[in-house]
């Protein structure tokens, strides 16, 4: 079976739940665990244990005393099934950035490409300077428009191309740059655009960002009435013309 070694069970745990065939696990008598199944076998860095019962009889684990130490960092590459498991791969994602975002834009590229999730890259395709209200604009009409569902745009610190989007109606252009904020803006205010900024985040923090940002739903209830009341606003001032 394909071994992924990493730390912080806590966090993945309720990942690994959710996929089907993660049915096993053990101690390792080292202070780690392995969860197993038809998919994969994860072997992940904890202090404490979680033995494997079965029967009443606890199963010895089948790894072999020969097989390397965990690596101390949790692999990324492990963000893309999440985002297949949760559905993120049936969406449709619009992308930007001008020049200062361009680097974490192609992260967010990649990140995108690895989870199966389709997507348009509406520039900046290079480092050369470009003016981010024109990229902005592109994504936040194509998400609008409806063709693509939600949308990504960086750049230096992610708030130049929020004030952007949030010029297009229909749009609610969130900056996010830590998890929390990025699940509270699907959450709770319907986010459809995500904005972060290069020179404030890194590219691993925005991975985490964006696979967040992605598997979060609005919750409706209470959320929906106050989302409606920041579209009666916009409506407000279209209908006056200023």
């Amino acid at each position: 079976m394909t071994k992924i070694r990493g730390i912080l069970p806590i966090a993945v745990e309720p990942f690994l739940s959710e996929f089907e065939g993660w049915s096993r696990q053990w101690d390792n008598g080292d202070g780690s665990y392995c969860l197993a199944g038809a998919i994969k076998e994860v072997r992940i860095r904890t202090k404490r244990t979680i033995p494997f019962v079965k029967n009443g009889q606890k199963e010895p684990s089948p790894l072999s005393n020969g097989q390397k130490e965990p690596s101390p960092l949790f692999p990324l590459f492990l963000f893309p099934l999440f985002l297949v498991k949760r559905g993120c791969s049936r969406m449709k994602i619009a992308i930007a950035s001008d020049h200062g975002g361009f680097r974490l834009k192609e992260e967010v590229a990649g990140l995108l490409r690895e989870s199966g999730v389709e997507y348009k890259d509406f520039g900046a395709f290079s480092e050369e300077a470009v003016d981010y209200p024109d990229l902005a604009l592109a994504v936040a009409e194509a998400v609008r428009g409806g063709e693509f569902d939600r949308g990504v745009i960086c750049c230096g610190t992610g708030i130049g191309v929020a004030i952007t989007a949030n010029k297009v109606p229909g749009i609610r252009a969130a900056q996010c740059h830590d998890t929390f904020s990025a699940r509270a803006a699907r959450e709770h205010n319907n986010a459809n655009v995500l904005t972060m900024g290069q020179r404030v985040i890194g590219p691993g923090l925005a991975r985490d960002i964006v696979s967040t940002w992605l598997q979060a739903e609005f919750q409706g209830g209470r959320h929906t009435r106050r989302v409606g009341k920041i579209e009666a606003i916009e409506q407000k001032y279209n209908r006056c013309g200023r």
